[in-house]
């Protein structure tokens, strides 16, 4: 499968003032968005996607801004995650997937900006019955490389920290 999507999005636009935050721009959004998903091999899956967007403020209050980029809207972003169920073991799925995200910036007068960022994440998956019941084991590591990164720019000033590396575990239990 493979899906491509054009689009363009005009919306309200603001920013921090002091402690104030106004609503007091707009911005347009176009782009693309191109997503595949398929098993190219038996038991091998892929999903991804890459978005490609060309975004500039049309109008705020101050000349100077006006045709920047918005707060928080990186240029392209793009993931891929796989599958791949181990033939030799059945029911046991490995999982992997990697995310990127380009420069934000911070503010309206494109001055300041936090990098682009990509993270890692590696994982496994085990379906089997227990007691009768359909029961998944899940364990996995997010961020592999503890990349530290900002992993979002929001228009009123602030930046979100990206998670460190975090392991995870779970099951799940069909009743």
């Amino acid at each position: 499968m493979a899906t491509l999507a054009a689009f363009r999005i005009t919306k309200p636009s603001g920013q921090l003032y002091g402690t104030v935050y106004t609503v007091d721009s707009e911005q347009c959004d176009q782009g693309l968005e191109l997503t595949v998903a398929g098993e190219p091999l038996k038991g091998v899956r892929v999903l991804g996607g890459v978005t490609l967007l060309d975004a500039e403020l049309t109008r705020t209050n101050s000349a100077s801004t006006v045709g920047n980029r918005p707060v928080g809207v990186p240029k392209w972003m793009a993931n891929v995650g796989t599958e791949w169920d181990l033939p030799w073991v059945q029911g046991l799925t490995l999982t992997g997937g990697v995310n990127f995200t380009g420069q934000e910036y911070v503010d309206q007068t494109n001055t300041q900006s936090v990098p682009s960022w990509t993270t890692f994440d590696i994982g496994a998956r085990y379906t089997t019955p227990i007691y009768g019941k359909s029961t998944t084991l899940r364990a996995g590591v997010l961020n592999v490389f503890d990349r530290k990164y900002w992993s979002g720019v929001a228009s009123f000033g602030t930046i979100s920290l990206g998670a460190p590396r975090t392991l995870f575990a779970s099951a799940t239990v069909d009743f």
